[in-house]
């Protein structure tokens, strides 16, 4: 569901294959078919777990996901695991106090999310992450070099968004932009 290819600079994928440290968290219906399912991954020496590849199925109840991570971390810390995490909020609170530069990246960036959330869910993703409550939000940083937004940097942020190319990234945005007419239009003629 979401407008892009899978994110190739995460940190793991499902790896059923080698598991290694992870751990599997799965809702089932009745009839055991899978619903969606949670894979962790351990940080800070296995005193923490991040929600790392998170996969439901698109008629899958609502709040199956909550369930999946609401029950993982209960468990997690009856067993002593001391930190929880779901990860990065991108974009969220690009600029988060008055007196912090106001550079032109940072206005894009914020714009970004703003604006450009039919391009990837930025708010959506934060508000789902935050309904959990957290205790804590650590802030993460892009670093970059040179100086200068370059072009350069612009597509190998597209690209890590999506791993077969700039070409597959435009022919989705267009899909999506010719899809989106066609349900305007169907809308309109009802």
């Amino acid at each position: 569901m979401k407008k892009s290819g899978e994110l190739s600079f995460m940190l793991g994928t499902v790896s059923l294959d080698n598991p290694m440290d992870r751990r599997y968290f799965v809702a089932y219906d009745p009839n055991k078919k899978v619903l969606g399912f949670v894979v962790f991954v351990p940080f800070s020496g296995g005193k923490g777990y991040m929600a790392d590849v998170t996969r439901r199925r698109k008629d899958a109840p609502i709040g199956v996901m909550e369930k999946i991570i609401i029950q993982a971390f209960d468990a997690m810390k009856d067993e002593g695991v001391e930190w929880g995490c779901l990860g990065l909020a991108p974009l969220y609170n690009v600029v988060n106090t008055e007196s912090e530069q106001k550079t032109i990246i940072n206005s894009l960036l914020n714009y970004v999310y703003e604006h450009m959330n039919h391009l990837y869910g930025f708010k959506s993703l934060y508000h789902y992450k935050k309904k959990y409550a957290p205790t804590d939000w650590e802030p993460r940083y892009l670093a970059y070099y040179p100086n200068s937004f370059t072009p350069q940097i612009a597509y190998s942020l597209i690209k890590s968004q999506n791993p077969k190319g700039i070409k597959e990234y435009f022919l989705i945005q267009l899909k999506n932009i010719f899809k989106n007419s066609n349900q305007t239009r169907e809308n309109k003629n009802e």
